[in-house]
C-alpha cells in the first residue's frame, strides 16, 4: 500500500514553533490616537525579526503582542546608561618613552614599523 509524504509527517512538525517566538526587537513606532477618539491610548508598535527566520520577513507587531523580556531588551541597548566619568584619582599614569621628544617617533621603533 503507498503511503503519500502528507500522510506520513504529523501535521505539528509541519510548522516550525520557532517561527512564532521573537528573536529579537529591532525597532519601535509611536502613532497617535486618532483625532475622533482622543481618548484611545496610542498605538505601539516593534519590528520584531522572528527566530530561524531571515531578516526580511521582521514584521512590525502591536505592543500586548510582542514578549516582555523582548521589549525590555530592546530598551536596554537602545537607551544604554551614561558612560561612567573616571576620576584622575583612579588612573594609573602611563610613561610612554617613545613620544617623549616633541610626539616624534625616534628610530628604533620606525625601523621596528618598517621591519612589519
Amino acid at each position: 500500500m503507498l503511503y503519500s509524504l502528507f500522510q506520513m509527517i504529523d501535521e505539528d512538525e509541519l510548522f516550525n514553533p520557532e517561527y512564532v517566538e521573537v528573536d529579537r526587537v529591532l525597532s519601535e513606532s509611536r502613532f497617535p490616537p486618532p483625532e475622533d477618539a482622543p481618548e484611545e491610548p496610542e498605538a505601539v508598535y516593534f519590528l520584531c525579526k522572528w527566530r530561524q527566520l531571515p531578516y526580511e520577513d521582521a514584521t512590525w507587531e502591536l505592543e500586548p503582542d510582542v514578549d516582555k523580556t523582548s521589549i525590555a531588551k530592546y530598551f536596554k541597548y537602545k537607551n544604554p546608561p551614561a558612560k561612567v566619568k573616571v576620576s584622575d584619582e583612579n588612573t594609573i599614569p602611563v610613561k610612554c618613552d617613545e613620544l617623549t621628544h616633541n610626539n616624534v617617533i625616534p628610530t628604533p621603533s620606525l625601523i621596528a614599523v618598517r621591519f612589519l
